[in-house]
């Protein structure tokens, strides 16, 4: 299952076209937010960076249809399901690294103040990013790679319209008192609850689908 994650994530950096996306990223998000809004050039920087690392290696089932290869190796189709979920974590992880030292070398040059990104801040960016990979996920199993990519487009670019609606779940979530153990694990068990429904649904369609 690590060489799963693994492939993966070499898969994704070692896509020239992604490389390019992500020099840009960061720049076109502060040209759309304003410098003021640390906090959303953090969430997008990191979501968007998760969000390709995750897509990518779907994408290549397209023409190279890689699934065919990989059933003859002795691994579970669960264990390939499995793999993409954990590897939501280890992106989220990576994208943290990637937007913190982003911003860090734009606060240097003196265009963001990194100072402003608090815990909280990660803890939103770490559990929206899991319940949209949740949601995104399973059209990736259940649809053909052509369907699945148009989906989660339009999915990422939702990300970005419904900007209001994010505004107002951070609000929200940054007025919970997390030093209260009732509301930590009340938002865990969420966010949990989403995640493994959502892998088990994964499992499901995968272990059950035709291949295109």
């Amino acid at each position: 299952m690590l060489n799963l994650i693994k492939k993966d994530i070499i898969v994704s950096l070692s896509n020239k076209s992604i490389l390019l996306m992500l020099l840009i990223y960061v720049p076109f998000i502060i040209l759309a937010f304003g410098t003021e809004s640390i906090s959303k050039i953090f969430l997008f920087s990191t979501f968007g960076f998760c969000h390709m690392i995750i897509t990518t290696p779907f994408s290549y089932e397209i023409e190279d249809k890689p699934h065919i290869f990989i059933q003859s190796l002795p691994v579970k189709k669960t264990d390939i399901v499995i793999s993409k979920y954990i590897n939501i974590i280890i992106s989220f992880i990576l994208g943290t690294i990637y937007s913190l030292v982003y911003i860090w070398i734009m606060n240097i040059i003196g265009i963001l103040d990194s100072s402003k990104i608090d815990i909280i801040t990660l803890v939103f960016a770490f559990g929206l990013t899991i319940v949209v990979s949740s949601v995104s996920l399973p059209t990736q199993f259940k649809f053909s790679p052509k369907i699945a990519k148009f989906i989660n487009t339009l999915l990422f670019l939702m990300f970005f319209v419904n900007i209001t609606t994010i505004n107002y779940v951070s609000r929200n979530f940054t007025r919970l008192d997390f030093s209260n153990f009732n509301n930590l694990l009340i938002v865990s068990a969420i966010i949990s609850v989403i995640y493994f429904i959502s892998m088990g649904i994964s499992i499901t369609l995968y272990t059950t689908r035709k291949f295109y």
